[in-house]
C-alpha cells in the first residue's frame, strides 16, 4: 500500500506535468522571447484578487476579433499583490472558464512577459 506522502508527491508532480504542457504550448505560439509563468491563486469567497485590467481587442487579418488582457493595477494588500508573481502590465493569456465582471475572479492566470 502506498504512503500518503508517495500520493501527494504523484498528484504533484502531475501538476508539473500539467504546468509544463500549458507553458510550452505557449512558446510554441509566442516564440522564446517571452517569459511564460503560470499562477495558481486561490481566492477565498469573502476575498478579492485586488487587480483591474486593462483590455485591447483588434480585428486581425482574418477579419477576427483578438482580444488582450493586461495587469492595468495590483493592490499590494490585496491576493493577487500579496502574492507577488502577477505584476502591472503582465498579459493574461490564458484563464480557465469565462471573466465574470464584479463577481467570482479567475483562479489560474497564465501570464507573459517580454524578456529581454
Amino acid at each position: 500500500m502506498e504512503s500518503s506522502n508517495q500520493i501527494e508527491k504523484f498528484q504533484f508532480s502531475n501538476q508539473l506535468d500539467i504546468k509544463e504542457q500549458i507553458s510550452q504550448k505557449w512558446i510554441k505560439l509566442l516564440g522564446s522571447n517571452y517569459e511564460i509563468q503560470i499562477s495558481d491563486i486561490y481566492k477565498p469567497p469573502d476575498g478579492r484578487l485586488g487587480i483591474s485590467l486593462h483590455s485591447v481587442s483588434y480585428f486581425g487579418h482574418d477579419d477576427e476579433i483578438y482580444t488582450h488582457n493586461y495587469i492595468h493595477t495590483v493592490l499590494s494588500d490585496e491576493i493577487v499583490g500579496l502574492d507577488g508573481k502577477l505584476k502591472r502590465g503582465d498579459e493574461l493569456l490564458e484563464i480557465p472558464g469565462p471573466i465574470k465582471r464584479r463577481r467570482k475572479r479567475p483562479e489560474t492566470a497564465i501570464k507573459r512577459r517580454l524578456t529581454m
